[in-house]
C-alpha cells in the first residue's frame, strides 16, 4: 500500500510540473494505457470451440436438468449443450428474431426438449425496437440507438418479457443454468429476474460483455455487484478454465469482449 502510495505522489509530482498542453497529453496517454492493461485481462477469444465455453459445458459446476438460453440466436451453443449434457430435460430458447425463430424451430423440431419463446428479455414487459447490422442479422440488439447509422441497420418491434414472467408460465423451481447473449441488454435482463436471483432459484449464470454494453448505459460493474448482492461467485471463462474474479467490485469499467459465469453459494464447488 506504502508502495502504491508513493508512486501515486511521485507521479502526481512529475506531472504537476509539465506544461498544461503536455500534462493533458500525458493524462490520456496513461488512461488509454491503463484501460488497454486492464481489458487485456479480461479478452476472450470468439470461437466457442476453444475460449472454455464448451468446456464448461462438458464440465459444468452442477448438473443441468433445466436451462434457459437466452438470445438463442441459431441454436449453436443448444446444440452444444444437448450433445454434452444427456441428463438435460428442457431448455428453453429465447429469440426475438422472426427470421431465427423460424430457423430455430426447423432445427429443434424433432427435439421434444426444446421450447422456443419468441420474445426479448428485458426488466419489464413491452415493446421494443430490436435493431440489427444488413450484413449481420444475426446479432441483434435492443441498445440500439435511434438515428445512429440508420442506413446500416434494419429494426423490428419485438415484444419483451422478464425471465421472472418466464419462470412463472414455465412453473419451473429452479433453473440449473441461465445463458445470456444479449448484445449489451443481459444486465436488464437480470433485472428482470429479481424475484428468483432473490429466492436463489438460479444455479450458473454465463453471460458475455461485449461494446454494446456502453451503448445500452450499461456496466460489467454494475452486473458484479447485483450478483455478488445475490450470493453468486463470479469467473473469467477461459481456455483454462475458470479463473475466479476475488475482488469484481474493484474491477473498472471495461467493455471488449468477455465471458463470465456466476455461480451461486449453493452450488457446491
Amino acid at each position: 500500500m506504502k508502495q502504491t502510495h508513493m508512486l501515486r505522489r511521485w507521479l502526481n509530482f512529475i506531472l504537476g510540473i509539465l506544461p498544461g498542453g503536455i500534462q493533458l497529453r500525458a493524462g490520456c496517454f496513461l488512461s488509454k494505457l491503463s484501460k488497454i492493461l486492464i481489458e487485456s485481462c479480461f479478452v476472450t477469444k470468439p470461437e466457442m470451440e476453444i475460449n472454455g465455453e464448451i468446456d464448461l459445458l462438458s464440465s459444468p459446476p452442477t448438473k443441468l436438468y433445466r436451462v434457459i438460453d437466452g438470445g438463442a440466436n441459431r441454436g449453436d451453443w443448444t446444440t452444444k449443450l444437448l450433445n454434452t449434457n444427456p441428463l438435460c430435460e428442457s431448455v428453453v430458447l429465447i429469440e426475438p428474431n422472426e427470421a431465427l425463430v423460424n430457423l430455430l424451430r426447423k432445427r429443434f423440431a424433432n427435439e421434444k426438449r426444446v421450447t422456443i419463446i419468441p420474445q426479448a428479455l428485458d426488466f419489464r414487459e413491452d415493446t421494443q425496437l430490436l435493431s440489427y447490422s444488413k450484413n449481420m442479422d444475426t446479432h441483434g440488439s435492443l441498445s440500439f440507438l435511434k438515428g445512429e447509422k440508420q442506413d446500416e441497420y434494419t429494426s423490428m418491434e419485438v415484444n419483451t418479457t422478464t425471465l421472472d414472467e418466464v419462470l412463472n408460465d414455465l412453473k419451473w423451481e429452479k433453473i440449473d443454468l441461465l445463458k445470456l447473449d444479449l448484445e449489451g441488454f443481459d444486465h436488464n435482463a437480470l433485472l428482470g429476474a429479481r424475484t428468483a436471483l432473490e429466492e436463489g432459484k438460479i444455479s450458473v449464470i454465463q453471460f458475455e460483455v461485449t461494446r454494446n454494453w456502453e451503448v445500452s448505459g450499461s456496466s460489467p460493474c454494475a452486473t458484479f455487484r447485483y450478483l455478488i448482492q445475490h450470493g453468486f461467485r463470479l469467473f473469467l471463462i477461459t481456455e483454462k478454465g475458470l479463473h475466479v474474479l476475488r475482488k469484481p467490485m474493484n474491477i473498472p469499467h471495461f467493455s471488449i469482449y468477455s465471458n463470465f459465469c456466476a455461480i451461486h453459494e449453493s452450488v457446491s464447488h
